[in-house]
């Protein structure tokens, strides 16, 4: 098991992965899809990401952008995990907007969701997609995307994307199940 001393050290070692199993996707098959996800333990690897060392050994035009959860608010909200992702990473890559997946906030969390799992499913064309990367953190509370412990969201089994109220925040999200 690989330690590092520092959350500067880690999210170096992650730039490097995140480059490296892109490189790898492409060559492969020509794509490189990513979910990402949100909260304080990415911002880092996102803002590395975007530098010219990292940036541009990065074919962007070729790299699709989804997201493993969202907080429904709009993408404006400090909260967002867009708008983090956003200022970070994206806004600073030269990546083509049709390539960025945004989870919806602007209905109902359940038109949403249902909304972004078509969208996720229409893009992919494939039953048995998977992406080439998912980036996950974990909260102090053992959470992973919007997957809390003992949520209702965790007994899903046939839905991709679903809403979940979450209780401890007080607040909808949408997550990948």
């Amino acid at each position: 098991m690989l330690h590092y001393n520092s959350y500067e050290s880690l999210s170096i070692a992650a730039a490097h992965f995140f480059t490296v199993a892109c490189q790898r996707s492409i060559a492969a098959h020509d794509q490189f899809t990513v979910a990402l996800s949100g909260g304080n333990t990415p911002k880092r690897l996102y803002e590395l990401l975007a530098t010219p060392e990292f940036g541009s050994n990065i074919n962007w035009k070729k790299v699709f952008v989804f997201f493993s959860d969202e907080r429904y608010v709009p993408h404006t909200d400090a909260e967002s995990n867009f708008n983090m992702a956003s200022k970070a990473l994206l806004q600073h890559i030269p990546i083509p907007k049709k390539n960025i997946f945004a989870i919806p906030v602007s209905s109902t969390p359940a038109k949403d969701a249902l909304a972004y799992e078509a969208a996720v499913k229409q893009i992919t064309g494939n039953a048995k997609f998977s992406f080439d990367l998912v980036l996950l953190g974990m909260g102090a509370d053992g959470h992973t995307a919007s997957l809390f412990p003992g949520n209702e969201i965790l007994q899903e089994k046939r839905r991709l994307v679903k809403e979940v109220f979450v209780k401890e925040k007080n607040m909808y999200r949408i997550s990948f199940t």
